[in-house]
Protein backbone atom coordinates (compact mmCIF):
# COMPACT_ATOMS: atom_id res chain seq x y z
CA UNK A 1 0.00 0.00 0.00
CA UNK A 2 1.51 3.45 -0.98
CA UNK A 3 0.62 7.00 -1.80
CA UNK A 4 2.94 9.38 -3.78
CA UNK A 5 2.53 13.00 -4.41
CA UNK A 6 2.98 13.87 -8.06
CA UNK A 7 4.08 16.90 -8.67
CA UNK A 8 3.66 17.99 -12.41
CA UNK A 9 0.03 19.06 -11.97
CA UNK A 10 -0.86 21.85 -13.99
CA UNK A 11 -2.02 20.14 -17.15
CA UNK A 12 -3.83 17.29 -15.10
CA UNK A 13 -5.56 19.41 -12.78
CA UNK A 14 -6.86 21.72 -15.85
CA UNK A 15 -7.85 18.53 -17.64
CA UNK A 16 -11.83 18.06 -17.24
CA UNK A 17 -11.81 14.32 -17.88
CA UNK A 18 -9.36 13.94 -14.51
CA UNK A 19 -11.33 16.77 -12.61
CA UNK A 20 -14.86 16.19 -13.69
CA UNK A 21 -14.73 13.08 -15.74
CA UNK A 22 -16.57 15.49 -18.35
CA UNK A 23 -16.41 13.25 -21.84
CA UNK A 24 -17.14 9.43 -22.73
CA UNK A 25 -15.03 6.87 -23.61
CA UNK A 26 -14.71 3.94 -26.16
CA UNK A 27 -12.87 0.44 -25.30
CA UNK A 28 -13.03 -1.52 -28.75
CA UNK A 29 -11.14 -4.39 -29.92
CA UNK A 30 -8.30 -5.05 -32.30
CA UNK A 31 -8.28 -8.10 -34.23
CA UNK A 32 -5.28 -8.66 -36.58
CA UNK A 33 -5.29 -5.14 -36.74
CA UNK A 34 -8.73 -4.25 -37.55
CA UNK A 35 -11.84 -3.18 -35.84
CA UNK A 36 -14.91 -5.31 -35.14
CA UNK A 37 -18.32 -3.56 -35.13
CA UNK A 38 -16.31 -0.13 -35.24
CA UNK A 39 -19.47 1.22 -36.56
CA UNK A 40 -21.30 0.29 -33.42
CA UNK A 41 -18.93 2.37 -31.56
CA UNK A 42 -18.88 5.47 -33.57
CA UNK A 43 -22.59 5.52 -33.40
CA UNK A 44 -22.03 5.44 -29.42
CA UNK A 45 -19.42 7.65 -29.15
CA UNK A 46 -21.61 10.68 -31.22
CA UNK A 47 -24.57 9.89 -29.19
CA UNK A 48 -22.91 10.20 -25.74
CA UNK A 49 -20.52 12.98 -27.25
CA UNK A 50 -23.98 15.13 -27.98
CA UNK A 51 -25.48 14.17 -24.95
CA UNK A 52 -22.71 15.92 -23.02
CA UNK A 53 -22.21 18.50 -25.55
CA UNK A 54 -19.38 17.79 -26.81
CA UNK A 55 -17.70 18.15 -30.36
CA UNK A 56 -17.06 14.94 -32.06
CA UNK A 57 -13.38 14.25 -33.87
CA UNK A 58 -13.81 14.28 -37.82
CA UNK A 59 -14.13 10.62 -38.78
CA UNK A 60 -10.60 10.75 -40.87
CA UNK A 61 -8.81 12.36 -38.15
CA UNK A 62 -9.95 9.57 -35.79
CA UNK A 63 -8.75 6.58 -38.56
CA UNK A 64 -5.51 8.34 -38.93
CA UNK A 65 -5.10 8.46 -35.28
CA UNK A 66 -6.37 5.30 -34.34
CA UNK A 67 -3.84 3.71 -37.61
CA UNK A 68 -0.86 5.60 -36.07
CA UNK A 69 -1.54 4.37 -32.46
CA UNK A 70 -1.39 0.53 -33.72
CA UNK A 71 1.98 1.46 -36.15
CA UNK A 72 3.37 2.31 -33.00
CA UNK A 73 2.40 -1.18 -31.38
CA UNK A 74 4.09 -3.03 -34.52
CA UNK A 75 7.76 -1.10 -33.98
CA UNK A 76 7.45 -2.21 -30.09
CA UNK A 77 8.36 -5.62 -29.18
CA UNK A 78 5.70 -7.80 -27.93
CA UNK A 79 5.41 -9.27 -24.80
CA UNK A 80 6.86 -12.71 -25.68
CA UNK A 81 10.26 -10.86 -27.13
CA UNK A 82 9.44 -10.82 -31.08
CA UNK A 83 9.33 -7.70 -32.39
CA UNK A 84 6.65 -7.59 -35.63
CA UNK A 85 8.32 -5.77 -39.12
CA UNK A 86 5.99 -3.01 -39.94
CA UNK A 87 7.14 -3.47 -43.50
CA UNK A 88 4.80 -6.17 -43.12
CA UNK A 89 1.68 -4.79 -44.66
CA UNK A 90 -1.75 -4.77 -42.59
CA UNK A 91 -0.70 -4.16 -38.22
CA UNK A 92 -1.18 -7.80 -37.03
CA UNK A 93 -1.41 -6.78 -33.49
CA UNK A 94 -4.01 -7.98 -31.39
CA UNK A 95 -5.77 -6.29 -28.00
CA UNK A 96 -7.90 -3.60 -27.12
CA UNK A 97 -7.82 0.16 -28.34
CA UNK A 98 -8.93 2.35 -25.93
CA UNK A 99 -10.51 5.93 -26.78
CA UNK A 100 -11.48 9.12 -24.37
CA UNK A 101 -13.36 11.92 -25.65
CA UNK A 102 -13.55 14.93 -23.39
CA UNK A 103 -13.87 18.63 -22.77
CA UNK A 104 -10.67 20.54 -23.96
CA UNK A 105 -10.55 23.94 -24.52
CA UNK A 106 -9.01 25.10 -27.82
CA UNK A 107 -6.15 26.84 -26.26
CA UNK A 108 -5.39 24.59 -24.04
CA UNK A 109 -6.33 26.15 -20.76
CA UNK A 110 -9.62 24.90 -19.35
CA UNK A 111 -10.89 27.00 -17.11
CA UNK A 112 -11.62 26.28 -13.07
CA UNK A 113 -14.88 25.25 -11.85
CA UNK A 114 -17.49 22.94 -13.10
CA UNK A 115 -19.27 25.23 -15.76
CA UNK A 116 -18.02 23.84 -19.30
CA UNK A 117 -16.68 26.40 -21.27
CA UNK A 118 -18.03 25.52 -24.90
CA UNK A 119 -18.14 22.44 -27.09
CA UNK A 120 -14.81 21.90 -27.95
CA UNK A 121 -13.17 18.34 -27.42
CA UNK A 122 -9.85 16.49 -27.41
CA UNK A 123 -9.19 12.59 -27.77
CA UNK A 124 -6.65 10.25 -26.84
CA UNK A 125 -5.83 6.60 -27.19
CA UNK A 126 -4.08 4.25 -25.89
CA UNK A 127 -3.73 0.36 -27.24
CA UNK A 128 -3.30 -2.35 -24.46
CA UNK A 129 -1.52 -5.47 -26.97
CA UNK A 130 -2.60 -9.27 -26.49
CA UNK A 131 -5.12 -8.41 -23.92
CA UNK A 132 -6.68 -11.94 -22.91
CA UNK A 133 -9.98 -11.08 -22.45
CA UNK A 134 -10.03 -9.70 -26.40
CA UNK A 135 -8.99 -13.02 -26.81
CA UNK A 136 -12.63 -14.54 -25.83
CA UNK A 137 -14.71 -12.91 -28.43
CA UNK A 138 -14.43 -14.91 -31.56
CA UNK A 139 -14.00 -18.43 -29.21
CA UNK A 140 -17.15 -17.42 -26.68
CA UNK A 141 -18.19 -21.50 -26.81
CA UNK A 142 -15.04 -22.59 -25.53
CA UNK A 143 -14.87 -20.17 -22.33
CA UNK A 144 -15.20 -21.21 -18.82
CA UNK A 145 -19.14 -20.47 -17.50
CA UNK A 146 -18.93 -17.64 -14.78
CA UNK A 147 -20.09 -17.58 -11.34
CA UNK A 148 -21.83 -14.10 -10.95
CA UNK A 149 -22.16 -11.86 -7.29
CA UNK A 150 -24.72 -9.89 -6.47
CA UNK A 151 -23.46 -6.28 -5.28
CA UNK A 152 -24.35 -4.38 -2.52
CA UNK A 153 -23.44 -1.23 -4.48
CA UNK A 154 -26.60 0.05 -6.43
CA UNK A 155 -26.78 1.94 -9.20
CA UNK A 156 -28.32 5.43 -9.24
CA UNK A 157 -30.96 6.75 -11.56
CA UNK A 158 -29.92 9.52 -14.08
CA UNK A 159 -31.44 9.02 -16.93
CA UNK A 160 -30.11 12.21 -18.50
CA UNK A 161 -27.02 10.51 -18.39
CA UNK A 162 -28.03 6.25 -18.69
CA UNK A 163 -26.88 4.58 -21.46
CA UNK A 164 -23.79 6.43 -22.73
CA UNK A 165 -20.68 5.37 -21.68
CA UNK A 166 -19.37 8.43 -19.76
CA UNK A 167 -16.64 9.15 -17.88
CA UNK A 168 -18.01 8.22 -14.10
CA UNK A 169 -17.65 4.75 -13.28
CA UNK A 170 -17.03 4.97 -9.64
CA UNK A 171 -20.21 2.60 -9.30
CA UNK A 172 -18.31 0.30 -11.30
CA UNK A 173 -15.09 0.27 -10.08
CA UNK A 174 -16.68 -0.49 -6.58
CA UNK A 175 -18.66 -3.29 -7.93
CA UNK A 176 -15.43 -4.76 -9.11
CA UNK A 177 -13.71 -4.31 -5.71
CA UNK A 178 -16.62 -6.93 -3.90
CA UNK A 179 -16.69 -9.24 -7.15
CA UNK A 180 -12.09 -9.32 -6.21
CA UNK A 181 -13.20 -9.93 -2.70
CA UNK A 182 -15.42 -13.02 -3.18
CA UNK A 183 -13.34 -14.39 -5.97
CA UNK A 184 -16.46 -14.01 -8.18
CA UNK A 185 -16.07 -13.83 -12.19
CA UNK A 186 -17.95 -11.11 -12.44
CA UNK A 187 -20.72 -8.84 -10.35
CA UNK A 188 -24.52 -8.57 -11.44
CA UNK A 189 -25.69 -4.70 -10.63
CA UNK A 190 -29.00 -3.54 -9.57
CA UNK A 191 -30.66 -0.22 -9.13
CA UNK A 192 -32.09 0.94 -5.93
CA UNK A 193 -35.44 -0.95 -6.21
CA UNK A 194 -33.68 -4.48 -6.83
CA UNK A 195 -34.39 -3.97 -11.04
CA UNK A 196 -31.26 -6.21 -12.76
CA UNK A 197 -29.51 -3.70 -14.61
CA UNK A 198 -25.49 -4.83 -16.14
CA UNK A 199 -22.46 -6.60 -15.05
CA UNK A 200 -19.63 -4.68 -13.99
CA UNK A 201 -18.20 -4.22 -17.19
CA UNK A 202 -20.64 -6.18 -19.59
CA UNK A 203 -24.92 -6.00 -20.70
CA UNK A 204 -27.29 -8.84 -19.08
CA UNK A 205 -29.38 -11.15 -21.65
CA UNK A 206 -31.63 -13.45 -19.84
CA UNK A 207 -33.84 -16.40 -22.02
CA UNK A 208 -36.68 -17.85 -21.15
CA UNK A 209 -36.87 -20.86 -23.41
CA UNK A 210 -35.79 -18.96 -26.99
CA UNK A 211 -37.09 -15.68 -25.89
CA UNK A 212 -34.27 -12.89 -25.27
CA UNK A 213 -34.92 -10.34 -22.85
CA UNK A 214 -32.61 -7.27 -21.53
CA UNK A 215 -32.88 -5.08 -18.69
CA UNK A 216 -34.47 -1.59 -19.35
CA UNK A 217 -31.64 0.76 -19.45
CA UNK A 218 -33.21 4.25 -19.35
CA UNK A 219 -32.68 5.06 -15.95
CA UNK A 220 -28.83 3.64 -15.66
CA UNK A 221 -26.85 1.20 -16.98
CA UNK A 222 -24.14 1.38 -20.04
CA UNK A 223 -25.91 0.58 -23.44
CA UNK A 224 -23.02 -1.68 -24.60
CA UNK A 225 -21.90 -2.40 -28.30
CA UNK A 226 -22.55 -6.30 -28.08
CA UNK A 227 -25.91 -5.41 -26.99
CA UNK A 228 -26.58 -3.03 -29.53
CA UNK A 229 -25.64 -6.02 -32.52
CA UNK A 230 -27.43 -8.35 -30.56
CA UNK A 231 -31.08 -6.11 -30.87
CA UNK A 232 -29.88 -5.29 -34.69
CA UNK A 233 -29.97 -9.29 -35.87
CA UNK A 234 -32.07 -10.81 -33.02
CA UNK A 235 -35.75 -10.12 -31.23
CA UNK A 236 -35.03 -8.80 -27.49
CA UNK A 237 -37.45 -8.03 -25.21
CA UNK A 238 -36.53 -5.05 -23.37
CA UNK A 239 -38.17 -4.85 -19.97
CA UNK A 240 -37.72 -4.08 -16.28
CA UNK A 241 -36.24 -7.01 -14.41
CA UNK A 242 -36.64 -7.37 -10.95
CA UNK A 243 -33.94 -9.52 -9.32
CA UNK A 244 -37.33 -11.75 -7.76
CA UNK A 245 -37.41 -12.81 -10.92
CA UNK A 246 -34.74 -14.68 -11.47
CA UNK A 247 -35.42 -18.19 -11.03
CA UNK A 248 -38.05 -18.02 -13.82
CA UNK A 249 -35.10 -17.91 -16.62
CA UNK A 250 -33.61 -20.71 -18.02
CA UNK A 251 -30.73 -18.95 -18.75
CA UNK A 252 -28.25 -15.59 -18.88
CA UNK A 253 -25.50 -14.32 -20.79
CA UNK A 254 -23.38 -11.39 -20.37
CA UNK A 255 -21.61 -9.48 -23.29
CA UNK A 256 -19.79 -6.74 -24.02
CA UNK A 257 -17.51 -6.10 -27.46
CA UNK A 258 -14.02 -6.94 -25.95
CA UNK A 259 -14.88 -10.14 -24.42
CA UNK A 260 -17.89 -11.34 -26.45
CA UNK A 261 -21.47 -13.24 -25.25
CA UNK A 262 -20.31 -15.50 -22.37
CA UNK A 263 -22.41 -18.06 -20.40
CA UNK A 264 -23.65 -17.90 -16.44
CA UNK A 265 -23.89 -20.43 -14.54
CA UNK A 266 -24.51 -18.84 -11.05
CA UNK A 267 -26.01 -15.51 -10.25
CA UNK A 268 -26.11 -14.54 -6.81
CA UNK A 269 -27.23 -17.65 -5.59
CA UNK A 270 -29.32 -18.83 -8.63
CA UNK A 271 -28.23 -21.95 -10.72
CA UNK A 272 -28.74 -22.09 -14.67
CA UNK A 273 -28.93 -24.90 -16.26
CA UNK A 274 -27.89 -25.02 -19.93
CA UNK A 275 -27.64 -28.54 -20.82
CA UNK A 276 -29.13 -30.42 -23.53
CA UNK A 277 -32.40 -31.21 -21.28
CA UNK A 278 -33.80 -27.87 -23.00
CA UNK A 279 -33.02 -27.64 -26.40
CA UNK A 280 -34.71 -24.53 -26.92
CA UNK A 281 -32.34 -22.36 -24.57
CA UNK A 282 -28.89 -24.49 -26.12
CA UNK A 283 -30.14 -23.89 -29.70
CA UNK A 284 -30.54 -20.04 -29.21
CA UNK A 285 -27.43 -19.21 -27.68
CA UNK A 286 -25.66 -21.57 -29.86
CA UNK A 287 -27.47 -19.23 -32.99
CA UNK A 288 -26.05 -16.03 -31.07
CA UNK A 289 -22.57 -17.50 -30.96
CA UNK A 290 -22.37 -18.75 -34.18
CA UNK A 291 -23.69 -15.00 -35.56
CA UNK A 292 -21.53 -13.30 -33.43
CA UNK A 293 -18.52 -15.00 -34.26
CA UNK A 294 -18.74 -14.46 -37.70
CA UNK A 295 -19.72 -10.54 -37.17
CA UNK A 296 -16.73 -10.69 -35.51
CA UNK A 297 -14.60 -11.37 -38.78
CA UNK A 298 -16.81 -10.07 -41.11
CA UNK A 299 -18.18 -6.59 -39.64
CA UNK A 300 -15.03 -5.19 -39.02
CA UNK A 301 -12.98 -1.90 -40.31
CA UNK A 302 -8.95 -0.88 -40.73
CA UNK A 303 -8.34 2.33 -39.42
CA UNK A 304 -7.86 4.59 -42.24
CA UNK A 305 -10.04 2.25 -44.90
Amino acid sequence: MSCREITHTQDLMRNRAFAYGDGVFETIRVSHGRLPLWSYHWRRLKIGAARLGLDTPEADVLHQAMQRQLALAIREPLSNGDAVSASSGTPPVSGVLKLVLFRHASDGHSRRGYCPAGSDSAFVLDFFPNDLSASLAESVQRTPPLHLKRCDIRLAWQPRLAGIKHLNRLENVLACAEVQAGNYDDGLLLDGEDNIIEATSSNVVLLRGSDLLTPDLSRCGVHGVALSWLQAHFPVRVASMPFSDLHSMDAMLICNSVAGFRVVTFAAGHPFDVSLQKPLVRQRINEIMNAWCAACRTDCQRPGS
